[in-house]
Order: structure tokens, then sequence, then C-alpha cells
């Protein structure tokens, strides 16, 4: 069930910041009411424990995002956000690996963006900016498929 959630909260994100290069801050509130209540309905249905610390530093890389977001003004504070709801679901490692990887592959996009610029004589992309949240769809349904499977 877990999966599912973030596999909903990361489409809605993700596209969202695509279309239009921000995500309505409800996305964030539902999902994180959605992450809590799941975690109560398997704690008290289930007996399953929720490894709170866990959870916790998950939601401290959306915190230092946000707090790197306030200090250089480059990082949205959408991004934080969502590593913030992210690490309610995810866990550290997972989150972390998902900001990783999401980063990879937004720097090899930007690259191969800068280099076709340069090609086409006189576009000058080095003010353009790229929204973040898509590059994370790719290794986050790769994580999702891996835990289902």
């Amino acid at each position: 069930m877990w999966m599912i959630v973030f596999v909903c909260f990361l489409l809605a994100a993700s596209g969202q910041d695509l279309c239009k290069k921000c995500v309505d801050i409800r996305i964030y509130q539902i999902f994180a009411l959605l992450s809590v209540l799941l975690a109560l309905g398997r704690q008290l249905m289930l007996g399953e424990t929720y490894h709170v610390l866990e959870h916790v530093t998950g939601m401290s890389l959306g915190v230092g995002l946000l707090g790197l977001g306030m200090l250089s003004g480059g990082i949205g504070s959408g991004d934080g956000y969502f590593f913030l709801v992210s690490g309610m679901m995810l866990g550290f490692r997972e989150n972390l690996t998902l900001l990783c990887a999401g980063i990879l592959l937004c720097g090899l996009f930007c690259m191969g963006y800068l280099i076709w610029g340069l090609v086409r004589k006189g576009i000058n992309v080095r003010k353009c900016s790229v929204p973040f949240l898509p590059f994370v769809v790719i290794p986050g349904l790769w994580m999702a498929v891996e835990g289902i499977l």
C-alpha cells in the first residue's frame, strides 16, 4: 500500500512540476496526511512497528533542501517539500537514493541541453530553468517496482 501511495504522490507532484514548474501545496498536505494515516493504520490494525527515527532522518533531507533553498535561492521549496513528504513514506536510504539519482539524471539532461544550445549557435540556455521532480520519476518507479516484486 505504501508504494501505491508513493507512486501516486510521485506522479502528481512531478506532473505538476513539469507542466507548471510549481506544485500545489495541497498535494504535499494530502500525501503527508495519507502517509501518517497509513502509518497509524498499519500500527493499530496490523501491529506493525513504524520506525520513527528512520522516517525522521528521511524527512531531514527535505528540511536540508528547504534550508539550502533559503540560503541560495536556487532550489525551489517544492523540491524540499517533496523530499520531506517522501521521507515519511520511504525512509532515509531510499529517499537519499531518490535524491541522488534525480540529481544525476537532471545533471546529465542539463549537460546535454547545454551542449545542444552550444551546437545550435545563438541559443543561450544558461538562464533556462529545469523542473527537478520529473527526474525523480524514473528512479522512484524503479524503487516502487523493486519493492512490489
